[in-house]
């Protein structure tokens, strides 16, 4: 069952609330819900899931405007990766092992693009 937030909106109807409640109870979404969570925990159900990002709920084209109506320059999709998958926005320090391997590869690649010119 639920174990976060279990308060219905106003904006639900009763009826449809109880059917989600249900459908949450049941033992085949249960046994789903506990794969997926172990999916996104590389397989360890206890642990948490590791961060993809760190803008929150912020899309990525709300950081780019963002980052732009600071900085006063237009922004490369790079910039907001690098921007929403490091540290403090350091620049430098990368939230997971993941999104340091597609910097490296994103730079090699750029590299390898100048080279050839």
């Amino acid at each position: 069952m639920r174990t976060g937030r279990c308060e219905r909106n106003s904006s639900i109807t009763q009826e449809v609330w109880d059917s989600w409640m249900s459908m949450w109870s049941s033992e085949e979404y249960q046994k789903k819900s506990n794969q997926s969570k172990k999916n996104r925990r590389q397989g360890e159900l206890e642990k948490p899931a590791p961060s993809t990002h760190t803008s929150g709920a912020i899309s990525h084209a709300k950081v780019a405007s963002e980052i732009e109506k600071n900085s006063q320059t237009t922004v490369t999709s790079y910039q907001v990766f690098v921007y929403t998958h490091t540290k403090n926005h350091d620049g430098e320090t990368f939230i997971n092992d993941q999104a340091k391997e597609v910097n490296e590869e994103f730079v090699s690649r750029r590299e390898e693009l100048i080279d050839i010119g």
